[in-house]
């Protein structure tokens, strides 16, 4: 692109809501993401301004528009704001004047996005409503006045490309001036490739391809069942990001290229993937673009389907199987939880009525359980073997047949342990000793099968209950706790599983504070003992009623057999979990 082809202007809210121009969001941009973080973040800096510097221009900072004729621009960079401004000057009470066109949702104006019941248009605008309300009490505040602050001191610099007909040209400028804005993320950059690799093939209109790649997306972000599309837990559990839904469509790929190569596909992000396939990929590109979509439809029915099977109470064995995804996640083999959703569509493209059912996550459910189980004794002993374990896994996953791997891949994964004396030491170490596993910082994997052990402590235990409680809550704010100090007993007691928990944070340091003090009180050992004992019955009950095997443990806290006890119950279930009797005995 030539430099007379870039064009820079100041311009206020007038100029760019009171003037005959029209805007337009090309369908590779991201929807309106804003939520009420970024939205206060804006509204304290307009109204610092304002009440500090009336007469003062406030410069927001740069637009990027693509001028597409006279008086027509495809905003680049800017639509979370300008939008924001939209909302900011309606709720104000003025109506701003703006000719419009949505690709991403297909409106020609804001107002039904505004209207539509559960977007983030509707719940920002709730939000100004009530941020301006707060203000209007003020003696200080005049609406009328901070309106017209608005829109004549509000500044941006607008940055105008002319002539600029190549996505991958626009978006190369945008990431190079790009200071304050989000940056592109795998989602944004995928629609790109896609769409060039897509034209290159013979495709056809532009807004139809974003049209369809953009509702692929929410299907898996947005599963439109009542009960997923409230404010609940469950958008957590089951909603999907568009990440998950190209890593399935990655390993559907990987499974028709018949490559080998499996370690290193299974390992590269996305990003590297599908800029290395899209210069090579066949010319089918409408047939592409279908199992994709294919392939968002399938992960929409598969969530809400795991939404209703795990409503079950079911005993722990089961827990284990339908958490597979999780654990895969949790065992260190992350880049591979979303075989799950793969393996589902694989069996649902052969389906005649492709529907989703229960004996598809069953298979599932399967495979994968023998994937994660697989994977964890090397992340558990530390092994460094991921090459030859991606491989492995590569070779029993794509096979043709997903019944069959569901027959042999137990089987199979097994065998390959037995045949290598390296992999069967790992297993007869974990068979006849679990001091090595238990004697590291943070055994997250082992503390979560404990906790599924003791489900059936907790009556009414549901499948959703042990997600929410393992996987799904805020991991920055737990912390693994020894129930018994270590500092208080011997290094033999506090390696017992039975004795690892999750904690809260603030709890899990208010305790350590306590012990610190009793160290340093002229006490026996027997009291120190009984005061920690005290303790932490005293600070526990607040975090009980979400992780319960706690409240299993510290009702026989004092039986003096009941940790070794424990530690015997916890090594059979292990033992029972990876069938490490049997193994061993052959």
């Amino acid at each position: 692109m030539k430099l007379e082809n870039i064009q820079t202007q100041t311009m206020t809210l007038n100029d760019l809501f009171y003037r005959d121009r029209r805007f337009r969001i090309p369908g590779y941009q991201r929807p309106y993401e804003w939520a009420e973080r970024e939205i206060e973040s804006l509204l304290n800096h307009l109204t610092d301004a304002y009440e500090s510097k009336k007469t003062e221009i406030y410069l927001v900072g740069t637009l990027q528009f693509n001028q597409v004729d006279v008086d027509t621009y495809e905003i680049i960079d800017g639509h979370q704001r300008l939008t924001t401004f939209y909302l900011l000057l309606r709720c104000l009470g003025i109506q701003p004047h703006l000719q419009y066109r949505n690709e991403i949702s297909g409106e020609t104006s804001l107002e039904p996005l505004i209207h539509r019941e559960g977007s983030r248009y509707q719940a920002n605008d709730q939000y100004i409503r009530r941020y301006l309300a707060e203000r209007a009490g003020e003696a200080s505040w005049s609406s009328e006045d901070f309106c017209q602050y608005l829109r004549n001191n509000i500044v941006f610099v607008a940055i105008i490309l002319q002539n600029c007909t190549s996505i991958a040209d626009t978006l190369q400028i945008f990431s190079t001036l790009n200071t304050t804005g989000l940056s592109l993320d795998i989602k944004d950059i995928f629609k790109i490739r896609f769409h060039d690799y897509w034209r290159s093939a013979g495709g056809g209109e532009q807004t139809a391809f974003f049209s369809r790649i953009n509702g692929a997306y929410g299907k898996v972000t947005h599963p439109h069942s009542d009960q997923l599309s409230q404010a609940h837990p469950a958008n957590t559990i089951y909603r999907r990001r568009e990440s998950d839904l190209l890593d399935t469509y990655r390993f559907f790929l990987i499974s028709q290229t018949k490559n080998q190569s499996y370690a290193n596909q299974l390992k590269s992000s996305n990003n590297e993937f599908f800029d290395r396939y899209f210069k090579n990929a066949p010319p089918d590109a409408d047939a592409q673009l279908d199992t994709f979509c294919q392939i968002a439809e399938c992960m929409q029915q598969t969530q809400r389907l795991l939404f209703e099977r795990d409503q079950r109470a079911v005993d722990k064995f089961e827990v284990i199987s339908c958490c597979s995804r999780e654990l895969i996640q949790e065992c260190g083999y992350g880049k591979l939880k979303n075989l799950y959703d793969y393996l589902i569509y694989r069996q649902y493209r052969d389906s005649p009525s492709h529907t989703v059912t229960e004996e598809m996550l069953q298979t599932a459910d399967q495979i994968m359980t023998c994937v994660w189980k697989y994977c964890s004794v090397y992340r558990l002993l530390y092994a460094k073997v991921i090459n030859a374990t991606f491989t492995q896994v590569g070779q029993v996953v794509f096979q043709p047949d997903v019944h069959q791997i569901r027959d042999t891949a137990p089987q199979q994964f097994l065998d390959e342990l037995k045949d290598s004396g390296r992999n069967l030491s790992a297993y007869s170490i974990l068979s006849t000793s679990l001091d090595h596993v238990l004697g590291c910082n943070k055994p997250h994997l082992l503390i979560m099968l404990s906790y599924i052990d003791d489900v059936e402590l907790c009556p009414g235990k549901t499948v959703y209950d042990v997600k929410k409680d393992l996987f799904y809550r805020p991991k920055w704010d737990l912390n693994i706790e020894h129930i018994l100090s270590r500092s208080l007993y011997e290094e033999e007691s506090v390696q017992s599983i039975g004795n690892l928990m999750y904690l809260k944070d603030n709890t899990n340091k208010g305790l350590g504070v306590k012990t610190k003090k009793l160290l340093q009180d002229r006490l026996s050992d027997v009291e120190r003992k009984q005061r920690d004992f005290h303790n932490k019955l005293q600070n526990y009950p607040g975090d009980r009623g979400e992780l319960m095997c706690v409240d299993a443990f510290l009702k026989t806290y004092h039986s003096p057999d009941f940790l070794e006890q424990r530690t015997a119950q916890k090594r059979e279930f292990l033992q029972s979990v990876y069938a490490l009797s049997r193994l061993v005995d052959n």
